[in-house]
């Protein structure tokens, strides 16, 4: 049976409807006893769900949810909207991201585990989230977007039948995650899309299809994050057909992608399908994106991969009408200072098709940009510099000839830096 305790007693019929599932702790002067900082205290029992998402329904704008122990969630997902400063936190004690209060949705009926919409600030820590029929967690709509110390993970490890996304914030502005964990999704283990003002930082992933992946935003910062045992570490694309149209000026730096080799796991009939593995960090078609200080080593393709979705269209061609608004181009790149290692040592057969079967490069470009707009001022470039003695190669896709140029000095140039993304979080 859940635990329930409630700190205000305008709260207090909430309790009586949810008697069947948990009881009121009070004092000897008849208040409640709650944890510090706590408007609501779930401790795990049976009918978990019920108690919980009357809580989520029925809570003041500014709430704390507080949570202990392991809740297992056997119907529909969890779920609210149209709240402002909604806090769901963890507070039990355990070692590691995440041990706060772990949901595991292992016998789930509904096609998400968590899922938020409208939220003017929604904030999740020290949370685990296992097992979702679909994806993990899911914020739409939203600002004030915070995970801090969340793990989301399926306990069957990689598989196509898993959710295609751990962490799912979509259509939202000012994203923080940070100090999270994400594994053994079947499309990416953090996905950003078409959001504004996003920070992802000193996050883990590992065995997902992608590891970290942004998509269609606008002003993004990556950085200190360990991605590895992906199939790509870290993913940063737009994508055409998107109502928002294409993102840009992304920060990427100080991250460590090593040893993402793996198997592509995701299910057909999604972008993430057509990704070789083996590239620790694969950049497509955004504008304005610096790429510095990274770490990149001992990944089998590349470890750079900058591509045009022309590429992609050329090993997948596509179904759909072309979008006239979207721009397929990477430009205005500057990738320095940056360490690789080991890198396209054995690269996926995918590129034997451009004539790669043995080895490839650290750095990766597919040859494709815009001949038909003006470059005088040099803004198009994309700019390489001081990133030792990093290999390179421009495999020119859309040649399709068997080779490749390895001359880097065509890219000896230089852009003005990104800098942070600020966004109050």
């Amino acid at each position: 049976m859940t635990s329930i305790s409630l700190r205000y007693s305008f709260l207090f019929p909430i309790a009586l409807t949810l008697v069947a599932c948990g009881t009121q702790s009070v004092d000897d002067e008849g208040d409640e006893q709650l944890p510090d900082g706590c408007d609501f205290h779930f401790v795990a029992g049976d009918d978990d769900r019920d108690a919980i998402q009357t809580a989520l329904s029925e809570a003041e704008n500014g709430s704390t949810l507080c949570f202990e122990g392991t809740f297992e969630i056997t119907t529909d997902r969890l779920s609210t909207s149209d709240k402002a400063g909604l806090i769901l936190r963890g507070i039990g004690e355990g070692e590691g991201v995440g041990a706060g209060a772990v949901f595991d949705f292992k016998d789930q009926v509904g096609p998400t585990g968590m899922k938020f919409a409208n939220m003017q600030g929604i904030t999740l820590e020290n949370l685990t989230v296992a097992n979702a029929a679909g994806d993990g967690i899911e914020v739409r709509g939203s600002t004030e977007v915070v995970f801090r110390n969340v793990k989301v993970t399926w306990d069957r490890g990689p598989s196509t039948d898993n959710g295609a996304y751990a962490f799912y914030p979509v259509e939202s502005t000012n994203i923080l995650l940070e100090g999270c964990e994400a594994s053994n999704a079947a499309d990416a283990g953090v996905y950003v899309g078409q959001s504004d003002n996003i920070i992802l930082r000193d996050n883990v992933v590992f065995s997902n299809v992608s590891g970290l992946q942004v998509e269609n935003s606008v002003a993004v910062e990556v950085y200190d994050n360990v991605a590895y045992d992906n199939t790509v570490g870290i993913f940063v694309h737009d994508l055409p057909a998107v109502p928002k149209g294409n993102g840009g000026v992304v920060w990427i730096h100080d991250n460590e992608a090593y040893a993402n080799n793996r198997v592509n796991f995701a299910p057909s009939g999604i972008i993430a399908k057509v990704i070789p593995p083996g590239l620790g960090m694969l950049v497509m078609s955004i504008d304005e994106v610096e790429v510095s200080a990274n770490d990149l080593r001992d990944n089998d393709s590349a470890g750079l991969a900058i591509v045009s979705f022309l590429t992609v269209e050329l090993l997948d061609p596509p179904e759909r009408e072309p979008d006239p608004e979207y721009d397929p181009y990477p430009e205005h790149y500057w990738v320095h200072d940056n360490t690789f290692a080991n890198n396209g040592m054995m690269p996926d057969v995918l590129f034997s098709v451009f004539g790669f079967s043995e080895s490839l490069a650290d750095i990766m470009w597919d040859g494709i940009f815009d001949m038909s707009k003006d470059n005088a001022d040099g803004w198009l470039n994309i700019c390489m510099a001081n990133n030792g003695a990093a290999t390179y190669a421009n495999i020119d896709t859309q040649s399709l000839h068997g080779g490749a140029n390895m001359d880097m000095s065509v890219h000896d140039c230089v852009h003005d830096p990104i800098g942070p993304v600020d966004n109050g979080l």
